[in-house]
């Protein structure tokens, strides 16, 4: 009877592979042995996948395929994801010349199934005649695999790709490999990435990392160059306030937002503008909320009140300010007040119109008279019944 594997794996370069070749051979079409040939295939392809990713790609990339908290290879389910994305990558395309295909992953899909079964289930299951209706899948398998190892040996390919990266890091949930990865691959990885990603991205990242991206998205925002490539890069803006949000030290938390406070006060247009309208839920995280009054960011905040250009513009500043009133001084107030009666664009929104409002109302102590009447004819005077 002809050899259940038929390829000499010596002569693709992997001679350590021809003794295991002998021993399946040896028990495919035995009368007692063939019930373990399922585990034995498993093993093997198993092996040969992580020999092609292991002598393939770049050191880099060994988190991807071999397990170091376990210092071990990952599973054949795993290999077999990472394969099935490579395959399809330009760089891997060109190596393997569109030899391994959907039908070798499904092939290789049932190897793994076959060899997952337990000992009840070689009894009972594994047919005598499993070698024969194995045989040319097997071999179709080993046709796709051995001419790209040899192709792709000692290569050391980088994964280029942010795209297929991405993928992988996706099926294997392989964040502390995304740790690995430069500032800028991991830029464009976020700019692909679910909020889920993102959460989870964050809270993963070595601080002094997560701060080198933050500033170098900080960066890639003040050149945009329009409001068409701004919506494309919305999931930065999203990153750097999630990172606000959900990053666990304060003094984390503290650092980006002074990033971000100070690029809405240098850039204020609309590059910053999705920062700067979640300036005030920012504001009321305790801990930001703190920092910001420890840090006299008031101060930042009332040149952009002054400042204001439109009616939403001033709600949002209002809303800052009165946020953070707990710090204004008497001269603040009466700026304030001088701003909304000269600033048709503070006066005249409703919004921030309701807030300073309020404000006036409860800093009334320094309001006299006559500023009252000027603040009367912009309609945000206090009402004579109303005064204490």
């Amino acid at each position: 009877m002809p050899n259940f594997i038929e390829k000499d794996f010596s002569s693709y370069g992997l001679p350590e592979f021809d003794q295991f070749k002998d021993l399946i051979n040896i028990c495919a079409y035995d009368g007692k042995l063939y019930r373990i040939l399922p585990y034995l295939l498993r093993n093997l392809f198993e092996n040969l996948i992580y020999y092609i990713l292991r002598d393939g790609l770049d050191p880099k990339h060994t988190p991807l395929f071999f397990d170091i908290s376990k210092t071990m290879s990952r599973d054949l389910s795993e290999l077999i994801a990472i394969l099935n994305i490579i395959k399809d990558d330009s760089t891997f395309k060109k190596l393997h010349k569109n030899t391994i295909t959907n039908k070798t992953i499904a092939y290789l899909g049932k190897v793994r199934k076959d060899g997952n079964i337990d000992v009840h289930e070689i009894i009972t299951q594994t047919k005598s005649d499993y070698a024969i209706n194995k045989k040319e899948e097997i071999n179709l398998i080993l046709e796709s695999l051995l001419p790209f190892y040899r192709t792709i040996n000692k290569k050391l390919l980088q994964i280029t790709d942010i795209i297929t990266l991405q993928k992988i890091i996706r099926a294997l949930r392989l964040i502390e490999s995304l740790t690995k990865q430069n500032a800028r691959e991991l830029i464009e990885m976020v700019k692909g990435m679910e909020k889920n990603e993102m959460s989870d991205l964050i809270l993963d990242l070595e601080f002094d990392k997560l701060l080198e991206i933050v500033r170098k998205m900080i960066a890639e925002i003040i050149l945009i160059k329009d409001f068409d490539e701004k919506e494309e890069k919305l999931s930065l803006y999203d990153f750097i306030i999630y990172a606000i949000k959900i990053r666990e030290k304060i003094e984390e938390q503290s650092q980006i937002f002074q990033l971000v406070v100070n690029v809405i006060i240098k850039q204020n247009d609309f590059k910053t503008w999705n920062f700067f309208e979640n300036l005030p839920d920012l504001l009321k995280i305790e801990s930001i909320n703190k920092y910001s009054k420890k840090e006299n960011l008031l101060r930042n905040f009332l040149i952009l009140l002054q400042n204001s250009h439109s009616y939403a513009e001033s709600a949002i500043n209002a809303e800052i300010v009165y946020i953070l009133k707990e710090t204004l001084s008497k001269s603040d107030i009466l700026n304030i007040a001088d701003w909304t009666i000269n600033n048709r664009q503070i006066s005249e929104s409703g919004k921030a119109a309701s807030k300073l409002k309020s404000l006036f109302f409860e800093f009334q102590k320094h309001i006299d008279e006559d500023l009252n009447k000027r603040l009367n004819k912009v309609g945000l005077g206090i009402h004579p019944v109303m005064r204490i």
